[in-house]
């Protein structure tokens, strides 16, 4: 591939990213207009601030500069292999964990070695639980008490 060829190659992409970011504002709104810490979407995301912004753009950039190395390397054999680094990833996980206050509650469902889907006081802490935090679903609560089952090596159906 001559440098050409590249550049419209690069140009491709740039116009597809632009694609994207339009489809996303007809779905999202446009967002990078608005202060985006406000937005409904990004409510609960511990990464939205400047920092957060700023490591996304550097994030982005250092990644193309790794495809195009990979590129030169693999594809155009233009620079010697290095494959030191190309799995590494600079994202945070997060794990979700249990609120001290969400414990106590569930501790209502932890005496009972069996539960089943129908069970009211499985419906009754869900919505205890909904009252103090959002993302509580039937199935992680069902989660949470198998995996303490588990743990304490107590018999579950």
């Amino acid at each position: 591939m001559d440098k050409e060829q590249l550049k419209l190659h690069i140009s491709s992409i740039q116009s597809e990213i632009d694609r994207i970011q339009a489809l996303l504002s007809d779905y999202i709104g446009d967002i990078i207009t608005v202060d985006p810490t406000t937005h409904e979407l990004f409510k609960n995301s511990k990464e939205i601030n400047e920092v957060g912004f700023l490591f996304i753009a550097t994030y982005y950039e250092k990644e193309i500069k790794k495809l195009n190395s990979i590129y030169n390397q693999e594809i155009l054999k233009t620079e010697k292999k290095v494959v030191k680094g190309r799995r590494s990833c600079d994202i945070n996980v997060h794990k979700l964990t249990t609120r001290n206050n969400a414990k106590e509650i569930l501790s209502q469902l932890l005496t009972h070695t069996t539960l089943s889907d129908d069970d009211q006081l499985l419906y009754d802490v869900l919505h205890e639980l909904q009252d103090i935090e959002s993302g509580w679903t039937k199935e992680r609560v069902m989660t949470y008490v198998r995996n303490y089952h588990k743990k304490n090596n107590q018999i579950r159906t």
